[in-house]
């Protein structure tokens, strides 16, 4: 399971969303995006830590998206040690050679705020506190 700080994500996809709900209709709300997105994300990881309190923590690995996006063969390496697989020359070239030709913003850059959405620092605190605090080692 790949995480990252909900403060990075909502503000990102309440942007696309807002975009996307947009085409065609004049009347788009950014607050009632904003707020959608923080009661479908909240939801879903309420069930992830849920899921993975009942005894089944043992099936996740864990990734933070910072340290993957540092060392993204370093971190697959992790997986597949996990797995008990093993990882070849062959498929780390072909990531390799992936992501070489797929750098970051190879399309540009988008920029957004979630003040627009209605995004702050204490609703993301209030209502995603538990996750991030189950997982503030790998949100940095």
């Amino acid at each position: 399971m790949t995480h990252r700080d909900p403060a990075s994500v909502l503000p990102s996809v309440s942007d696309l969303y807002s975009i996307l709900l947009g085409i065609g209709n004049e009347d788009v709300d950014p607050l009632e995006v904003g707020d959608l997105n923080m009661e479908q994300w909240g939801a879903a990881l309420d069930r992830v830590l849920e899921f993975r309190a009942a005894g089944r923590d043992d099936r996740f690995y864990d990734i933070g998206f910072a340290p993957f996006q540092a060392d993204p063969i370093g971190e697959i390496r992790g997986l597949y040690d996990w797995l008990g697989r093993d990882l070849t020359d062959e498929t780390v070239a072909r990531m390799e050679a992936w992501r070489a030709e797929n750098p970051r913003d190879k399309h540009g850059t988008h920029e957004y705020d979630g003040a627009e959405f209605g995004i702050t620092d204490e609703r993301l605190d209030r209502r995603f506190g538990a996750y991030r605090a189950r997982f503030s080692s790998l949100l940095q």
